[in-house]
C-alpha cells in the first residue's frame, strides 16, 4: 500500500479527512490498482523497484478519483448512473455495460500503460 505520507508529501494529494480515513481509501485505491495488474502475476506490494514509483502515482490518481466520485461509500454503485430523468430534465451518459462500471480512472492507468503491468495477452516461458 501508499504510504500516507507520501500521498501528502510527494503526490500532494488534496484528501482532508483524517489519517485513518486516508489509509482506508489508499487501501481501496490499491485494490483497484490490484485488479488491473492482477494478470501481471504483481500486486502493488510486490512490483519491481523499476515500476515501483508509476504504481504508487497510479494509486495515488485512483485514491483521488474515489474521492472525487463521493468517496469509498460509493465505490459499489461508481459509475452505474446511465441515464436518468427529474421532471423535464433527462441526463444520459452513454455508458453501458462494462463501461458504466469502470473500475480504474484514466490518469492512473496512465501511469500503468508504461510499466507493461497491465498486458493481458499470451506469455510464453
Amino acid at each position: 500500500m501508499v504510504d500516507p505520507a507520501y500521498y501528502k508529501d510527494s503526490w500532494h494529494g488534496s484528501f482532508d479527512g483524517s489519517e485513518e480515513e486516508l489509509r482506508i481509501l489508499l487501501s481501496r485505491a490499491a485494490d483497484a490498482v490490484n485488479i488491473a495488474i492482477t494478470m501481471s502475476g504483481y500486486t502493488v506490494h510486490t512490483v519491481p523497484d523499476m515500476v515501483a514509483e508509476n504504481v504508487k502515482k497510479a494509486v495515488c490518481a485512483q485514491a483521488d478519483y474515489i474521492e472525487a466520485q463521493g468517496g469509498i461509500s460509493c465505490m459499489a454503485d461508481a459509475g452505474s448512473v446511465v441515464s436518468a430523468t427529474i421532471g423535464k430534465f433527462s441526463y444520459q451518459s452513454g455508458a453501458s455495460g462494462s463501461a458504466a462500471g469502470k473500475m480504474l480512472c484514466d490518469l492512473a492507468y496512465q501511469y500503468l500503460i508504461p510499466t507493461g503491468l497491465l498486458y493481458r495477452g499470451c506469455m510464453l516461458w
